[in-house]
């Protein structure tokens, strides 16, 4: 039996929204994202700049940051270690 059985997944689409969504694996977000804000960028560009950050750094270290944005821990990217409290299974 794999993790997403019994999940109630109907589709491909379905299975890539869990996969992709790190509601899954969060707690909770900072609350600073939960406020109307204007953006700096479009979404287009955040998009671009996040395929070309993977293409020079990898998808692993590029989700630490997110998942470590998103917790509210903006200051991972100050140190040479960047997000802790991540270990691989």
């Amino acid at each position: 039996m794999t993790d997403l059985e019994g999940c109630n997944m109907t589709t491909e689409g379905d299975v890539k929204s869990i996969l992709t969504n790190p509601f899954y694996c969060l707690r909770k977000v900072a609350p600073s994202f939960c406020q109307d804000h204007e953006p700096l960028i479009s979404e287009a560009q955040w998009i671009n700049a996040g395929v070309e950050y993977i293409k020079q750094n990898g998808a692993e270290e590029y989700l630490l940051y997110l998942l470590a944005n998103l917790k509210g821990d903006y200051t991972s990217g100050r140190s040479k270690e960047g997000p802790t409290g991540y270990r691989r299974a």
